[in-house]
């Protein structure tokens, strides 16, 4: 089955705006089904298959199709659209009644240093350290002149 209106996923427009959007994406369960009877059929059918296409709105997704007629999302969905009505209709997992309808996902931190560790240590007044620091520099601009004369040889303006 070809939907009625069919748009490449990079042209689909989202048939609510942003504002509602916005509200969908941050309501409760109860909230959701509300503010989902406000829309219209066609613009509920239209905002299921939208956020269908995407992961991060699939949960919002299931939810406004559980809210459609099985005509509207084939109409505007094909058979993407079908399938939604059947997801739609199954039983759902019971989140608790104020819980976002999804799930963020934990932030997780590096557990070992990317790369090379720089080690700083504070400089002090001493001459000695200023004399080790002075030659550490000239040393790293060295490096770079060689660096940078090695490239001009290979690659040659």
């Amino acid at each position: 089955m070809l939907p009625e209106r069919c748009l490449p996923l990079d042209e689909d427009r989202c048939p609510v705006g942003d504002q509602m959007l916005g509200e969908l994406y941050r309501a409760s369960a109860h909230g959701l089904a509300a503010l989902i009877a406000t829309l219209t059929p066609t613009a509920r059918a239209m905002l299921a298959v939208y956020c269908y296409r995407r992961a991060h709105l699939a949960a919002i997704s299931l939810a406004v199709a559980a809210a459609c007629a099985e005509n509207d999302l084939v109409r505007w969905g094909g058979n993407v659209g079908a399938a939604l009505f059947q997801r739609s209709r199954q039983t759902p997992e019971t989140p608790a009644p104020d819980a976002p309808l999804y799930a963020r996902r934990k932030i997780t931190l590096a557990t070992k240093p990317i790369g090379r560790r720089t080690v700083f240590k504070d400089i002090e007044d001493d001459d000695h350290d200023t004399k080790q620091q002075d030659s550490g520099v000239r040393e790293l601009e060295a490096r770079d002149r060689e660096a940078q004369d090695q490239a001009a040889e290979l690659c040659p303006v």
